[in-house]
């Protein structure tokens, strides 16, 4: 991860070719080593983050209203 000192956009260098290579089944079902990223279980593990979802999508909402967002895959909060 890397972030632009300019305007504090976080983003991910190089950018991978193919997102399979990372968003392969492995990461929402893992079945590889415990130390591998991703989820043991999205479907699973999904309900236990519903509520933190839930505040950022409202929060991201507010302030958003009457705009336009362009969502490139990666949001993340940083501080605000």
């Amino acid at each position: 991860m890397f972030q632009c000192l300019n305007c504090n956009l976080v983003f991910v260098y190089p950018v991978p070719r193919n997102l399979s290579d990372i968003y392969g089944k492995e990461y929402f079902k893992n079945t590889k080593q415990k130390d591998d990223f991703g989820y043991v279980d999205y479907d699973q593990d999904k309900e236990s983050m519903r509520g933190i979802f839930e505040y950022y999508l409202k929060r991201l909402q507010e302030m958003t209203a009457e705009r336009k967002i362009f969502d490139i895959g990666f949001f993340s909060l940083i501080e605000f």
